[in-house]
């Protein structure tokens, strides 16, 4: 098997990821009896009293897998240019923290947080790093041209610091919601975000690679 096919493989693993999530996100949340898909957080489907936590966890890790996965492809397929090599890394490590979510679950209802304080390292960093991840790539697809190839690709910048700007501000307001009916909502459209930019990111270099 050649370095080219391993390499398209990697990419394919940011569209494979955010599929795994938001589908076992829909049927776990399906399972978990009382589950609110507006209210509640993901990382409540994963808590140590939940009654699908080995499958929430296990899929949390497969998912980090397939985040780190795409971040090294990007990082063997980008070339030359620093921002996007070290954008590559970030995501890289941003998979690291998210595989991390599953081996320190949240206590009962996530309700502590005093006990969920490793949890809570692991999901908010993992989503901190991507987003320097996103706006780091953005810089390398300026000069790429992903939406354009005459010139500066203004476009894919305006594209992706739109997408960082929405990504952040969510991730900055859900947490604040912890106490309302739309804190699961407003944290599953921050990820819907992050993670529909990774699979838009995948689908365009995964072609570039057949």
């Amino acid at each position: 098997m050649s370095s080219g096919n391993n390499n398209r493989y990697l990419l394919l693993c940011g569209l494979i990821g955010p599929i795994i999530l938001f589908s076992s996100t829909i049927i776990l949340g399906l399972l978990f009896p009382g589950y609110d898909q507006v209210r509640d957080f993901i990382s409540e489907l994963g808590a140590t009293d939940s009654p699908v936590m080995f499958y929430a966890n296990v899929m949390f890790h497969v998912v980090g897998i397939c985040f780190t996965a795409f971040g090294l492809g990007l990082f063997r397929l980008i070339k030359g240019h620093w921002s996007g090599r070290f954008g590559a890394v970030v995501f890289m490590i941003a998979g690291l923290f998210f595989t991390a979510i599953g081996l320190f679950p949240c206590p009962p209802g996530c309700e502590d947080a005093s006990l969920r304080v490793m949890h809570d390292i692991a999901s908010e960093g993992s989503m901190y790093i991507a987003l320097l991840g996103i706006i780091f790539t953005a810089f390398y697809g300026v000069k790429e041209g992903i939406f354009s190839k005459k010139g500066t690709d203004w476009k894919w910048l305006v594209f992706v610091l739109a997408v960082a700007l929405i990504f952040g501000s969510l991730g900055y307001t859900y947490p604040t919601l912890d106490q309302t009916n739309y804190g699961g909502l407003v944290q599953k459209a921050m990820l819907f975000t992050g993670f529909g930019f990774m699979a838009v990111m995948a689908f365009h270099f995964y072609r570039k690679e057949v």
